[in-house]
């Protein structure tokens, strides 16, 4: 089932008709299928309406037995027999995905320059649709739909930040 936009906007914080004037400046992709590819080169943000997205962290070579994290050697587990993708999360339907590299990236503050790996989940029956949003299209946002964005964003990295403290 696909989440109506104004629940959307319930769920991420979202003054009322944010979505609807957010939509022109949106890449609509209302078809994904499952495990379809949705990484972007630049930093792009996805709210997910339908079905959900599922990202990854990419380990390939000989990162895949050893990972540097700062310095320091660390075994890294469950990577092998998946083709170097390990399930970092899965996001349903009234998330929004992509937000930490879409605010770091434009500061180089991002210690890990590796891109995430994100597809559409397997897991939720039916298509995927996301609203894709690059750093591009948000300058081109009025400051109305910027501020919007910004305050979903703090909403979503909040509530992300408190549900990995609550699940350790």
């Amino acid at each position: 089932l696909r989440l109506p936009e104004n629940v959307f906007e319930i769920l991420c914080g979202m003054p009322p008709g944010t979505m609807q004037e957010l939509r022109p400046f949106c890449d609509v992709q209302d078809k994904v299928v499952a495990h379809g590819h949705l990484t972007s080169s630049q930093p792009t943000l996805l709210f997910v309406l339908r079905g959900g997205v599922t990202t990854f962290d990419m380990v390939e070579g000989e990162d895949v037995v050893l990972h540097k994290a700062q310095g320091l050697l660390s075994q890294v587990k469950g990577f092998s027999g998946r083709g170097g993708k390990r399930l970092r999360k899965r996001y349903p339907a009234g998330n929004i995905v992509g937000v930490m590299r879409f605010v770091l990236s434009p500061h180089d503050q991002q210690v890990d320059h590796r891109i995430d790996y994100m597809e559409a989940s397997g897991r939720i029956p039916g298509n995927v649709e996301v609203w894709r949003l690059t750093r591009t299209q948000w300058e081109a946002l009025p400051q109305h739909l910027q501020k919007a964005v910004n305050e979903a964003c703090m909403l979503f990295m909040a509530n992300n930040w408190q549900h990995d403290l609550m699940v350790g």
